[in-house]
């Protein structure tokens, strides 16, 4: 079975997004091995620059990241996909690695080095999207790939 992991940065600040959150990460777990790692966002404090915090970010996000996971970077300025094309490299990724590993950065973006982590860098828009949109979309989109990849009639094209 897939195994598929979040490691995002921030956590919901309302109500919602976690009813949301909470609801794709239902669907998922009975498609796959699902699981998250969500950091906190490092605290700003006074005289820290951007380049600061995306490292204390880049370290949360990849300190313990095995090599055989297959590593994507969510980012705006990343490849774009159409659901069924993002579904059959999933499927073709899977037998290729043990686990398929997401990492959304913080509110500032990426740190520049996180390029060297990943395998692929992916959009989910050509929009900038409020943090827990991109993340709430992230886990629709991988649920109806999955519902695609099990022949389930939830994806209509």
């Amino acid at each position: 079975m897939l195994s598929l992991q979040i490691r995002a940065i921030g956590k919901p600040s309302e109500r919602w997004q976690t009813e949301a959150l909470s609801m794709y990460q239902s669907r998922l777990s009975h498609l796959c091995h699902f699981s998250e790692q969500i950091s906190e966002i490092p605290k700003r404090s006074r005289g820290a620059q951007l380049i600061q915090r995306q490292d204390k970010e880049l370290t949360l996000l990849t300190s313990d990241l095995s090599t055989n996971s297959y590593v994507i970077i969510l980012d705006e300025r990343g490849k774009q996909m159409q659901t069924t094309g993002l579904s059959q490299h999933l499927a073709k990724m899977q037998n290729q690695y043990h686990k398929l590993v997401f990492v959304l950065g913080g509110p500032d973006g990426h740190h520049p080095g996180i390029q060297d982590v990943g395998h692929i860098t992916l959009s989910l828009s050509q929009f900038t999207l409020p943090h827990m949109f991109a993340r709430i979309m992230l886990y629709e989109q991988l649920y109806r790939c999955l519902t695609l990849m099990n022949n389930h009639p939830y994806h209509r094209s």
